[in-house]
């Protein structure tokens, strides 16, 4: 085995190991966000179903977030919105922004996934709080 393979190996290895610990994070988030969610009404079938809900509801609602930013920062570019705005009130839209794709993200997944049921109220707090956290990891 030469050097070269045993590099592409290496790198086979870091993603996969990257990717697992993704992925076990994600589950460990959608059992926490899962036990929260139940108090406002989430019922499911099995630990399964709520863990891959989740874990497609957070995906969808990231690339909708991608696509938001991108149109948010389209308009900021090519309008002068930005300086007409205050710092405070763009930074809340960005949130609002989040929180909408959440929104559709975890609404799309229900309706799709007849083995989860989702409360808007369920929907709207834990969007709410996931675009929250990212306000804050983002300032």
């Amino acid at each position: 085995m030469n050097h070269e393979e045993n590099e592409e190996q290496t790198k086979l290895i870091v993603i996969v190991i990257a990717i697992g610990l993704l992925l076990a994070g994600l589950a460990l988030l959608s059992v926490f966000a899962g036990s929260f969610m139940h108090l406002l009404g989430l019922q499911y079938e099995s630990a399964k179903s709520f863990m891959l809900y989740f874990i497609t509801a957070a995906i969808l609602g990231y690339l909708l977030n991608i696509g938001f930013g991108l149109i948010y920062g389209l308009l900021i570019a090519t309008t002068d919105i930005k300086n007409k705005l205050n710092r405070k009130i763009w930074r809340w839209s960005l949130v609002f922004l989040d929180a909408i794709a959440s929104i559709l993200g975890f609404t799309v997944v229900d309706h799709l996934m007849p083995s989860v049921s989702a409360s808007f109220l369920s929907i709207l707090v834990i969007s709410i709080l996931f675009a929250l956290f990212d306000k804050k990891k983002g300032t």
